[in-house]
C-alpha cells in the first residue's frame, strides 16, 4: 500500500505491521515512476511477512536510555538501554587512557518493537587500573552516535566518586565509583541554600562502576552539591556545576 500523499522524491521507508505496532525501514528507490520503468522500493531486515506500506517516514534517532560499567566477579559488565530501536548493530569500544579506543566488541541489534532494548557485553580481561568504555551505535543509515565515557578502576583503595565531565552539560550526570562496596545508594542534588531538589537510588555490584543519572527539567543551571549515601559507612560529597 501506498501512503496518501507518498512523494518519491523524499525520504521513504517501507514500514511492517506488527499486529500492534509499524516497523520502519529505509528504503532506497529505483525505476521512473512509469509504466515501462515503475518505481520499485527496496529494504531489508524484515523477519516476517505482513502488511506493508510504502510511506516518507524516518525513524526516530537513537536514543540511549542508559549506559553503565560496573565490576562483576573478575571482569566488567556492560550495560546499557536503547529507546526508538533503529540501530543495526552496537560496538563496545574500550581503551587504557580514555583517547585511542579500540573495539572490544560488537553486538548485534535486536528485531524488536518493544518501547526499550536491553544489551550487555562482559569484558572477561580488564587490565590493572583504568579501564574506560563506550557505546558506539550504528543506525540502519550507518549513522552513528556514542554514549558517555565509563571509566573503571581496577584495583584497591578508599571509596571515591568522580563526576564527569564537570562542569555538566545538559541533564545527564556521569558518575564513577571507585572501590566502592556493594549495596544500595542514595543520590542527593542540593542547591547552594542547602535544599534537596533532585534525589534517586542506584545500585552497586561493589568495586568500581559507571553510570547515568538523568535530571529533571526541574533542575536549573547553577552549582550544586552532589552527596552518595550508602546509610552506612560511605557519604561521598561532589560539587558539581550544571550548566
Amino acid at each position: 500500500d501506498q501512503a496518501a500523499g507518498f512523494d518519491p522524491a523524499q525520504t521513504i521507508s517501507i514500514l511492517r505491521w506488527t499486529g500492534s505496532t509499524y516497523e520502519a525501514h529505509l528504503a532506497t528507490v529505483t525505476g521512473a515512476g512509469t509504466l515501462a520503468s515503475p518505481y520499485v522500493a527496496t529494504a531489508s531486515g524484515f523477519i516476517a511477512f505482513s502488511p506493508f506500506i510504502v510511506a516518507n517516514f524516518v525513524a526516530l534517532p537513537i536514543s540511549f536510555e542508559n549506559a553503565k560499567a560496573y565490576q562483576k566477579n573478575n571482569g566488567v559488565q556492560v550495560d546499557w538501554s536503547i529507546a526508538n530501536e533503529n540501530a543495526d548493530k552496537y560496538i563496545v569500544e574500550k581503551s587504557s587512557d580514555g583517547n585511542s579506543f579500540f573495539t572490544a566488541g560488537i553486538v548485534p541489534a535486536q528485531v524488536s518493537t518493544t518501547l526499550t532494548n536491553n544489551y550487555s557485553w562482559f569484558d572477561a580481561n580488564p587490565i590493572s587500573g583504568n579501564n574506560f568504555y563506550r557505546i558506539k551505535a550504528v543506525d540502519r543509515d550507518q549513522s552513528v552516535k556514542y554514549t558517555s565515557v565509563m571509566k573503571i578502576t581496577i584495583g584497591s583503595g578508599k571509596p571515591a566518586l568522580v563526576v564527569s565531565p564537570n562542569p555538566v552539560k545538559g541533564s545527564q550526570v556521569n558518575l564513577q565509583l571507585t572501590n566502592i562496596v556493594k549495596g544500595t545508594y542514595s543520590v542527593s542534588l542540593y542547591n547552594s541554600s542547602g535544599q534537596k531538589v533532585f534525589t534517586d537510588q542506584i545500585k552497586s555490584e561493589g568495586g568500581s562502576s559507571s553510570q547515568s543519572l538523568q535530571l529533571p527539567s526541574t533542575v536549573k543551571p547553577g552549582t550544586y552539591n552532589l552527596q552518595l549515601n550508602n546509610g552506612g559507612d560511605v557519604k561521598l560529597t561532589k560539587t558539581i556545576v550544571i550548566e
